[in-house]
């Protein structure tokens, strides 16, 4: 059963640090994949040990879109985890992809693929800027996991539902101009920089969850 972790975010309800940004862990089987890096590297480092995560552990590096809020802790990441993988947008500036291979193995992502068994990215999406989403299967559908969905809601959903049925989206889910699209979903766990947080619990109720540093789901 895959489990979500949110490692780092605006807010917390506990012992772990918060700050601007997001940072997610998926756990699959025995496969650690890290979604993002916050902007403080060392925060999201101490919240990792906090979880009982080791970063040496992590076995995937998925890199939503190169805004700073979202890319600050690469550096702490590269320097504390082995043998990792970094799947990132092909658009990304090609000196920072330059100075991520000095550290690891770089994957450009371009479109919609699979980067291990039951776990997908939805390729580049949108334009201001490209994002990539990630889409995990679990026992009854699939997880969308967002950076900041800059493309919009209805094209990473229109996307992840091309692997199958959606039960449940995590992460920013920005200005939310399209939120008419989350009415199927029974997982609405929104943080970071989603804008629109009040209308979301108005209008779908306990479908609706507020994320936060050390918030975790299995499904």
């Amino acid at each position: 059963m895959p489990r979500l972790t949110v490692v780092y975010d605006n807010k917390t309800n506990g012992s772990l640090q918060s700050g601007w940004g997001f940072s997610c862990l998926v756990e699959q089987e025995d496969k650690k994949v890290l979604f993002d890096t916050g902007w403080d590297g060392q925060a999201v480092l101490d919240n990792l040990g906090q979880l009982e995560i080791d970063p040496e552990t992590i076995d995937i590096l998925v890199l939503s879109h190169h805004h700073w809020d979202h890319i600050g802790g690469l550096s702490h990441i590269l320097h504390a985890a082995r043998n990792l993988k970094v799947y990132v947008p092909s658009s990304f500036p090609q000196n920072l992809k330059s100075e991520i291979s000095r550290y690891a193995e770089v994957v450009e992502i371009t479109d919609s693929c699979e980067i291990m068994q039951g776990i997908y990215s939805s390729g580049e999406l949108g334009i201001k800027p490209p994002e990539q989403s990630l889409i995990v299967r679990g026992n009854t559908g699939f997880f969308v996991v967002t950076g900041c969905a800059h493309p919009g809601i209805g094209p990473i959903l229109e996307n992840a539902s091309s692997y199958g049925k959606v039960i449940g989206i995590i992460g920013g889910l920005h200005s939310l101009e399209e939120m008419e699209m989350l009415e199927d979903i029974q997982y609405i766990a929104a943080g970071h920089c989603t804008r629109r947080m009040e209308e979301l619990q108005a209008l779908y109720g306990d479908r609706y969850i507020p994320i936060f540093s050390g918030y975790s789901i299995d499904f």
